[in-house]
């Protein structure tokens, strides 16, 4: 009995789990801020904010509005690769709706070529560069 004990208070303190008190954000989950589109013959942008969340949400704007009609509201990160999409029907105002350009194109995949300060994304011949904010 006196040789468990010991060997007891060893596994105890072995299976110790330490709390972190803050967990550092991920580098998406921020506000960012669209600087160029690289794509042929396209202007640049006018000033476009969004914001990832943690929950996968898209939010517009300085005043972080859902997507609307033209814009997705949703996104899942894959193997380096982001997909933006809309959860659920869009409401019938949409079908009215002429979304001719719009910068994040949904139903496909976004690869991510850089993620620090900035975050570029590229599909085909499209690219997305932003800055943090």
């Amino acid at each position: 009995m006196k040789r468990i004990l010991p060997l007891l208070f060893i596994c105890l303190m072995g299976c110790r789990v330490s709390v972190v008190d803050e967990v550092a954000p991920q580098p998406l989950f921020r506000t960012w801020k669209l600087q160029q589109i690289y794509i042929t013959m396209l202007p640049p942008p006018p000033p476009f904010l969004v914001e990832f969340t943690r929950d996968g949400q898209l939010l517009y704007g300085a005043d972080k509005a859902r997507g609307g009609c033209c814009n997705p509201e949703n996104f899942r990160v894959i193997d380096n690769k982001v997909q933006f999409y809309t959860a659920g029907p869009l409401p019938g105002i949409c079908a009215q709706s002429l979304c001719v350009v719009t910068k994040l194109t949904a139903g496909v995949d976004w690869q991510i070529e850089q993620l620090d300060n900035r975050l570029v994304l590229r599909s085909g011949d499209k690219e997305l560069n932003f800055v943090a904010q």
